[in-house]
């Protein structure tokens, strides 16, 4: 598994995300805000629980289509998005492109199998 982080910021990962305000907050001491979009149900599920367990994670949702979860990443604006990119990764890749050009602060982790 290859995984590519998308974020050219240089935080220390643990400020806030998820916010009605319209973006990620800077309160120190708040919890690190996680979107899912992963096509498999197993891997969204064991992910969750995996990244739930750490202290000062929270996911705050998980699609399994692309487009539905990057209009739900737009809605949340969560800190992090991780997304699992399919075999025919090319369209994956061109709506992530344009989802961090709208949303440069959260950080986007793009996943493959390949």
């Amino acid at each position: 598994m290859s995984v590519v982080n998308t974020n050219n910021s240089k935080g220390n990962g643990t400020k806030s995300g998820a916010a009605q305000n319209g973006g990620p907050s800077e309160n120190p001491g708040s919890s690190l805000t996680v979107l899912l979009i992963l096509e498999d149900e197993a891997n969204r599920r064991s992910t969750r629980v995996a990244l739930e367990g750490l202290p000062g994670v929270e996911v705050v949702g998980a699609r399994s289509e692309l487009r539905s979860g990057l209009l739900l990443a737009r809605q949340l604006r969560p800190r992090i998005v991780l997304l699992d990119l399919p075999d025919a990764y090319e369209e994956a890749l061109g709506a992530a492109g344009s989802f961090k050009l709208d949303s440069p602060d959260v950080a986007l982790f793009l996943m493959s199998n390949s």
